[in-house]
């Protein structure tokens, strides 16, 4: 039950990041150039660029605790090992060349290497896995705990607000509000572990209980933790990673940001994962979508749920209003501009805004589900993207021109085959129906850019 207190909360936390979103408007008149709005005029600094890129990392949060309930701990593996390592790679090899380049996005630094065609291509697959439908479908579900509402009309209401946060300043007011969503973010999910702590036992005891199932567990799921090992080299083709090494104001703070950023990482995903396994540990019938849930309404009174309910609102809308961000700028710069149908200002960027919540919106209310919407997306297209990017990068290594489409193509229309030979028909592929369709692509995407490789000097 949410009290008077949790309301008012609730109601000054809108306030206070719909005001942080206004800040820049407060500054400086409307941003129109696409470096302006998009990339903040590529002057982010170090602090506003971790707060930023952490805050926007866990907007599938529902999706973690439901990882735990049915992992226990191999969540650790699976979801923080393998994305801190890559991310490291990503910090070491890559983020001082995005800003160093002058790429822009991802789509530019593929234009610079293989040309304007191939770049509109990579833009349309990008979209793919931008449009934030799974986070407005996430926002909405919050929401609906505290407006007895329809589910349609509070994934409306929760994207229109990210909407209006982000509508005026672009990436300089996401910033403002990414900083006041990292500070509760961290907050709300302290308070549930110091809680729990306290009804349930020390960490200590938490461990006692689950270390002896550790060994066994990593023998049984040893496979899964390789696949998602696989599935976390998807980092190196996250836009919001690219949009904020470009925004960065040297190359040094894109490295240095992401190498903080993963201390970051490590201590909320500390915070998550114990409070999750608290909950499925000491709480029984734990339903898997509800793992912080049920543990807050067990642990916390007013007003400490209130401040758990902003963290969840914060995670999520901190997530949703970048990808409201990054969508529109695939579709404005990198795609329409690119076709010459428009030209860069302030309108055409809310236009393109409008038009991203509203996909978002139909897709959240039309297919109802986080991690169908997520899963599928990226194992479709990530595969076909995540060499050719990284080759976009390298001075010298490249593909034949003539097998660019087929190195970005041929990967995803054999994960889509094999995704809807598997849901819509009894046909079993031997070998391959038994492993992530993802990995199955990432295996050929890999095969394909090999047997086209060529080195040559290229002109970035």
């Amino acid at each position: 039950m949410i009290s008077t207190v949790d309301y008012i909360l609730i109601i000054t936390y809108f306030g206070l990041v719909l005001f942080a979103g206004l800040i820049p408007s407060f500054r400086k008149s409307s941003s129109s150039t696409y470096i302006d709005f998009f990339l903040a005029g590529r002057k982010v600094t170090l602090p506003f660029f971790v707060m930023s890129l952490v805050a926007t990392w866990y907007g599938s949060i529902v999706g973690v605790g439901e990882f735990i309930y049915s992992y226990g701990i191999i969540t650790w593996f699976c979801f923080g090992v393998p994305y801190y390592l890559i991310a490291l790679a990503f910090a070491l090899f890559v983020a001082k060349k995005i800003r160093s380049g002058n790429f822009l996005s991802i789509p530019s630094a593929v234009e610079k290497k293989f040309g304007k065609n191939p770049s509109i291509l990579v833009a349309m697959l990008l979209l793919i896995i931008t449009i934030p439908a799974p986070y407005a479908l996430t926002l909405g579900v919050i929401v609906q705990m505290f407006l007895p509402l329809p589910l349609w009309s509070t994934i409306i209401i929760g994207t229109v607000i990210s909407l209006i946060i982000v509508a005026k300043g672009g990436l300089q007011s996401d910033l403002y509000a990414n900083a006041l969503q990292f500070f509760l973010m961290y907050f709300g999910f302290s308070v549930l572990l110091f809680f729990s702590w306290s009804n349930f036992g020390s960490p200590l005891q938490l461990f006692e209980k689950i270390l002896p199932t550790l060994d066994n567990s990593l023998q049984t799921h040893v496979w899964l933790i390789i696949s998602w090992f696989i599935i976390a080299l998807q980092t190196f083709v996250d836009p919001s990673f690219h949009q904020r090494c470009a925004a960065a104001e040297s190359p040094k703070i894109a490295r240095n940001g992401i190498l903080i950023s993963i201390l970051f990482w490590f201590l909320f995903d500390s915070l998550t994962l114990l409070t999750g396994l608290y909950s499925v540990s000491y709480i029984p019938n734990t339903q898997p979508l509800e793992v912080y849930s049920v543990l807050a309404k067990t642990v916390l009174s007013s007003p400490w749920s209130g401040f758990f309910i902003l963290s969840i609102l914060s995670i999520v809308m901190s997530t949703l209003e970048s990808y409201l961000l990054i969508s529109s700028s695939i579709v404005s710069f990198d795609i329409l501009e690119k076709l010459h149908l428009k030209k860069q200002n302030h309108l055409s960027h809310l236009t393109t805004l409008i038009f991203i919540a509203t996909i978002a919106i139909t897709i959240a209310i039309v297919i109802p589900s986080i991690t169908t919407i997520i899963y599928t997306a990226a194992s479709i297209v990530v595969p076909g993207l995540l060499f050719l990017v990284l080759l976009s990068l390298h001075p010298t290594v490249t593909v034949r021109k003539n097998s660019v489409y087929f190195c970005l193509l041929l990967p995803p229309i054999f994960v889509s085959t094999i995704i809807i030979l598997s849901s819509f028909t009894s046909l079993r592929i031997p070998f391959v129906h038994d492993i992530e369709p993802m990995i199955v692509g990432m295996i050929a995407s890999f095969l394909l850019v090999v047997i086209n490789i060529e080195k040559k000097a290229v002109n970035l």
